[in-house]
């Protein structure tokens, strides 16, 4: 049912057009809609109430959930706690995630335990949170706009019934997970911090820089995924062991915190160390011991990788370092993998050793990751072109003068042939091979 203006018809195809005033389902008076009246009423949505139910009607403020996801914010502001926790599954509108918060500014502290996604490799904790949907404005400042708001009752961790925080309420100490607490910056950066706050937190170094005397490091925190500390009187010679990617450990005042998107996060360093090598360490009155330097023996090692190939056999003796991979027992002889090799970052060595009380007794004590310094001899193996590597001595590269001499692997003429397994270089025994002296 309409009314509308009446107009002439201009010609036989011409479309009638009508201004609306009125629409309405025929037989059904509670469909009518009109221009100029009160707005039509609908019934609320039934079922459950979703993220996309809340989100989509009015109704649905005042409604007690409990809806789950993954933790990824957790932010004190203006008062209140807030949270972003990231949905998965299908969403009618495109939803991926949803704020909840608390009056008590201080429920942050309940959740020191908890940890916030941090990139895709550093999954955030997955989480339950009951709470009453609120509307959109019931909190002035959010963390994201256009996602439903809950008001927060309690959160815990899936499947950790212990992890339970209810707002209003202290968690008893002997409920949080140490092991997995989350590190200084992290918890710190939570609420607005004053500038000179000391943090201790853990990062990964990027690179060092000149120009400003300063380390850049992905501190793995879900605001910030770089960080400039300085260190005034530093030089590039202090940074000379550190590599991209090397976990490191560090000491440092925060300044200001901005909140831009893709900002960086300023801090000056009072210590910073690798973790594999506490003589790496750099303090803000400098280095103590100093680095590493292998760009002497990263020219021998290529002569030897050349020479061994060329010059009848001959050994070549490298001192290098790198990180523990393992190690495998052959009938007479010790298979010792090394990666991250300073000598060359993209080359992995299996360093070959005969068998004795005292290697096997250092290397059952290292771990995987751990870092070792070494010597070995490059020869190349009669008959063949390919390149052995005997490992001479070893020893932890925090402890640089306990060495573990090894014996000597001596290859019988035998049939090896050369094992190349992504990127390791080594001789191994292999039937239907080159025979070797």
């Amino acid at each position: 049912m309409y009314t509308s203006t009446t107009l002439d018809p201009l010609t036989g195809w011409a479309a009638l057009t009508a201004t609306g005033r009125q629409l309405q389902l025929q037989g059904d008076s509670s469909s009518l809609i009109t221009t100029d009246g009160p707005s039509r009423q609908t019934d609320s949505i039934g079922g459950r109430v979703t993220p996309d139910v809340a989100h989509a009607d009015s109704n649905a403020v005042g409604k007690e959930v409990v809806w789950s996801g993954t933790l990824s914010q957790v932010r004190a502001q203006d008062g209140k706690t807030h949270i972003l926790v990231a949905t998965s599954g299908e969403s009618i509108f495109g939803l991926k995630s949803f704020e909840g918060f608390a009056s008590d500014p201080d429920f942050v502290d309940e959740l020191v335990d908890y940890r916030e996604a941090v990139g895709s490799q550093d999954q955030g904790d997955a989480v339950s949170v009951t709470g009453v949907v609120c509307a959109a404005d019931a909190a002035k400042v959010r963390l994201k706009s256009g996602v439903p708001l809950v008001q927060i009752r309690q959160i815990q961790r899936e499947g950790d019934p212990r992890s339970r925080a209810i707002v209003g309420q202290k968690r008893d100490p002997s409920t949080l997970r140490a092991d997995a607490a989350a590190d200084g910056l992290r918890v710190a950066l939570r609420k607005k911090v004053t500038p000179g706050t000391v943090v201790k937190f853990a990062a990964e170094f990027t690179s060092y820089q000149t120009s400003n005397h300063a380390v850049l490091v992905n501190p793995k925190v879900s605001r910030y995924s770089r960080a400039e500390i300085r260190f005034p009187t530093s030089n590039p010679g202090m940074f000379a062991d550190y590599r991209g990617g090397d976990p490191v450990q560090v000491t440092a005042t925060l300044g200001e915190q901005p909140d831009q998107p893709g900002a960086v996060l300023k801090l000056t360093g009072k210590a910073i160390v690798r973790k594999a090598n506490p003589r790496s360490l750099v303090t803000d009155q400098g280095r103590e011991m100093p680095a590493l330097d292998f760009s002497v023996e990263k020219r021998r090692w290529e002569e030897a990788r050349t020479a061994s190939r060329t010059d009848g056999g001959a050994s070549h003796n490298v001192r290098a370092c790198g990180a523990f991979a393992g190690f495998t027992k052959g009938e007479s002889y010790y298979n010792i993998k090394i990666e991250r090799l300073f000598l060359d970052g993209n080359t992995k060595l299996e360093l070959l050793c005969g068998t004795d009380a005292e290697a096997r007794l250092f290397l059952e004590q290292l771990q995987s990751g751990d870092e070792v310094l070494f010597e070995f001899s490059a020869a190349k193996t009669s008959k063949t072109s390919q390149v052995a590597c005997h490992l001479r001595w070893m020893s932890r590269i925090a402890s640089p003068d306990k060495k573990v001499t090894v014996k000597k692997f001596l290859l019988r003429k035998r049939r090896f042939c050369r094992g190349v397994r992504g990127g390791w270089v080594s001789v191994i025994k292999r039937p239907g091979c080159d025979t070797a002296g």
